[in-house]
């Protein structure tokens, strides 16, 4: 009986092996993994090949998929993980998903309205490459204006030289002193407006005025030359590349044309008044709160916008724009900026910036609108692309969470420290005083007077242009070697007291004198304590996510499908290059 019993058991075991296998989907020739149910694909495989070049730099073949996979397969985990613990309904998450939700809607319409449309035909082909083979000595005038460019050709119709002329207009100094000459130009070489007007042209005829996003160009074709020793192979080899060159300026050319009518017929009006009162406040909360400690003006921050919000309050109600059926008030202008990503926002340099932002903005917001409008939500492109960015952001907001939760103990710190002293240094340094001056005379004039016993900071005071501060008389601070260049350089050779002959630099000519010397030394803790703090937190949280990764895959089930690994592997090593999805099929 106990014999029986044990047979018995040992089949229902067999059984439970066997059943468990046919429970497993087997991965089909596409797919290199699959984590918890989740796939990887071999173009995700290839493109992290691809995109981080250095995560496995000694390995080759197979052994850098494998590496590169590994990552895939640990980023897969903690998404899953992420999804369990539903970080990507957090709203930060979503707020961003939601932004690029918007843009995959956007280029879903682009393909479905542009793309088809902007297929080359044969004649389009042939004609490219005629015009590949015939090349024009071209050269232009240029003027910003439409009014500007009618007084050159009054100019011109009253006998005043092309040349002369190309001195007026050019800031150029090669085009001013050539006459505008642009040089043997073929297809793809020229603007395609100018080009196609300068194919029409004859030798020595000139154009009408013909208007870029630059502004306004006259040409004349002063020669052409022509390839006579042209075959069908010849075309049939340049084939792909005039493809893509007449189907990008299609495109763009039906873009430009698509966006334009859609928008005109939107009949979108900026209300001046509101447009007026709102860049005040930003100027107000914003900008002028900057200017103590920057120079340039970075996309607004969420705490400048809490900032901004405060300000406009009062104002939330006020119509900002209205279009055909409806309008946004500044309180829907700042929701929406409030859900773009910061890099996204608008760079509140000048009113004239910032209008022109805002039409970029009014006008993505209208075309996303447009594209769920016609059911693209639902294309599988724009599905694919939005759970990617979700599940990039929910393993973001997940490790960021974990990262939270770590702190740098002072004992901990102080250990690191001790251990790592020899990272933490600061280089032999120079404190140098200068006098910056326009010209060699005037660096040779001060020169002389310190020969003759002239104090150099009196000197420095009076002449120099570089001021780091109105009392600093030149005083340039401790300076490392290669700090500032050929001054570096020589400051190092001198003794203390001692000044140099005059340096070439940048805006002019340099006199220095050398204050002082001081040698390479370690750094204290207090001094080296942010950096340390940063490399102890990096070494921890490194450790973290190896803990983490060793969690996750308790019970995850990971397969892996070795065969196309290894065949994925022979490619990349006997091509001996990256290869991009989509650039050759997997063999």
């Amino acid at each position: 009986m106990i014999i029986f019993r044990i047979i018995f058991l040992f089949a229902l075991f067999l059984l439970g092996v066997l059943f468990f296998k046919c429970a497993e989907p087997e991965l089909d020739d596409q797919t290199v993994a699959r984590v918890k149910g989740d796939k990887i694909t071999a173009d995700e495989l290839l493109m992290n090949y691809e995109m981080l070049p250095h995560l496995a730099a000694s390995k080759r073949g197979e052994a850098a998929l494998k590496a590169h996979l590994e990552l895939l397969i640990q980023k897969k985990l903690f998404i899953k993980e992420g999804r369990r613990l539903n970080f990507h309904q957090k709203p930060e998450v979503q707020r961003l998903v939601n932004w690029f939700r918007d843009e995959a809607l956007r280029k879903a319409l682009y393909r479905s309205e542009i793309e088809s449309a902007a297929k080359a035909t044969e004649d389009e082909l042939l004609d490219a490459f005629h015009k590949g083979n015939l090349q024009l000595h071209v050269r232009h005038l240029f003027a910003k204006t439409d009014q500007q460019m009618q007084v050159i050709q009054d100019a011109l119709s009253r006998g005043v030289s092309w040349e002369e002329i190309a001195q007026v207009v050019f800031q150029d100094s090669m085009l001013a002193n050539n006459g505008g000459d642009l040089g043997w130009v073929s297809f793809g070489g020229l603007d395609p407006s100018l080009e196609d007007s300068a194919y029409a042209l004859k030798i020595g005829e000139i154009s009408g005025p013909i208007r870029t996003r630059f502004g306004y160009h006259l040409l004349q074709v002063i020669n052409t030359r022509q390839n006579i020793f042209v075959s069908q192979n010849d075309f049939e080899n340049q084939k792909p590349r005039l493809i893509r060159e007449i189907e990008r300026r299609k495109a763009k050319k039906l873009s430009n044309e698509f966006i334009k009518n859609y928008m005109e017929n939107q009949k979108v009006e900026l209300y001046n008044p509101t447009f007026d009162l709102l860049v005040s406040k930003i100027r107000a909360h914003v900008i002028d709160s900057r200017r103590a400690e920057q120079n340039f003006l970075p996309p607004m921050k969420d705490t400048e916008l809490k900032g901004l919000e405060a300000g406009l309050e009062a104002y939330s109600k006020e119509i900002l724009i209205t279009y055909r059926d409806g309008q946004w008030t500044i309180g829907d202008f700042l929701e929406k900026l409030g859900n773009l990503p910061i890099a996204r926002r608008p760079v509140m340099v000048s009113p004239t910036r910032f209008r022109k932002d805002l039409g970029n903005m009014i006008q993505d917001d209208f075309l996303a609108r447009e594209a769920r409008r016609r059911g693209l939500e639902k294309d599988p492109e724009v599905a694919r692309e939005v759970r990617n960015w979700e599940d990039e952001y929910t393993f973001s907001a997940l490790w960021q969470s974990i990262l939270d939760t770590m702190t740098v103990p002072e004992e901990q710190l102080q250990k690191f420290f001790h251990q790592h002293q020899a990272r933490y240094w600061i280089p032999e340094q120079v404190h140098v005083q200068e006098i910056l001056v326009k010209t060699l005379p005037e660096a040779v004039n001060l020169l002389n007077q310190l020969k003759n016993g002239a104090k150099f900071s009196d000197l420095a005071q009076k002449y120099t242009l570089r001021t780091v501060n109105p009392d600093s008389a030149g005083d340039l601070g401790w300076i490392s070697s290669g700090q500032m260049g050929r001054i570096s350089e020589v400051a190092f050779q001198l003794k203390p007291g001692q000044f140099s002959a005059p340096i070439q630099v940048a805006g002019g000519f340099s006199i220095i004198q050398l204050l002082g010397k001081r040698p390479q030394r370690n750094k204290t803790l207090r001094e080296a304590r942010e950096a340390v703090v940063a490399d102890l937190h990096q070494q921890m949280s490194g450790e973290m996510y190896q803990k983490w990764v060793e969690k996750l895959k308790i019970g995850a089930k990971i397969q892996i499908n070795d065969s196309l690994l290894t065949r994925l592997g022979k490619q990349i090593e006997s091509d001996d290059r990256v290869v991009m999805p989509g650039m050759r099929e997997i063999n």
